[in-house]
């Protein structure tokens, strides 16, 4: 007497497809972690070299101008990499933010309690699919916006420095 197949097998090249693919997103998921503490590193190492300008650049011997203009862009630099690193990026839906806590997403060990009686085929999809969402999301939702203000205060961070050494040549060359 043998046992009925099945109702509905995945066949096992499919299986070994969708493992396959689920390593690579579990790698592309440690990349995501590693760009967001490098991001993070980024953003704190220029936080503290600019506020240390911040305390040089009044006594700066450049016309009161040239000292205000470069302090307010190093300050607003300052700021964005403090939003940055503290902050919600602008654009990221509240759920998403209050469920994640700013952090990357993981699954809810809630619903990994739920998939213990599913068939292993069904688990290995849905686990497939939510570490897909997961990566897009974090993707989407936390690493690009945080590219976006980096780049942002590190272009106030260029204009600051610009300012300074656009007064000191027009300063030095007798210019006011």
């Amino acid at each position: 007497m043998t046992t009925p197949p099945p109702a509905n097998p995945i066949n096992p090249d499919v299986t070994k497809r969708v493992e396959y693919l689920w390593e690579e997103l579990r790698d592309e998921r440690a990349n995501q972690y590693a760009s967001v503490d490098a991001i993070h590193v980024v953003c704190t190492a220029l936080v503290g070299f600019q506020s240390v300008l911040l305390t040089l650049v009044p006594s700066v011997g450049l016309a009161i101008g040239w000292r205000l203009a470069s302090m307010i862009a190093l300050s607003l630099s300052v700021a964005v990499f403090l939003w940055t690193l503290l902050r919600r990026p602008p654009g990221v839906p509240k759920q998403w933010w209050q469920r994640s806590g700013g952090t990357l997403t993981t699954i809810d060990p809630n619903h990994l309690a739920t998939l213990i009686q599913k068939p292993s085929d069904d688990v290995l999809l849905r686990l497939y699919r939510a570490e897909r969402a997961m990566v897009k999301q974090n993707l989407l939702w936390l690493i690009k916006p945080k590219r976006v203000l980096m780049n942002l205060g590190a272009y106030l961070f260029v204009v600051a420095l610009f300012i300074l050494g656009l007064g000191s040549v027009i300063e030095w060359s007798g210019g006011k």
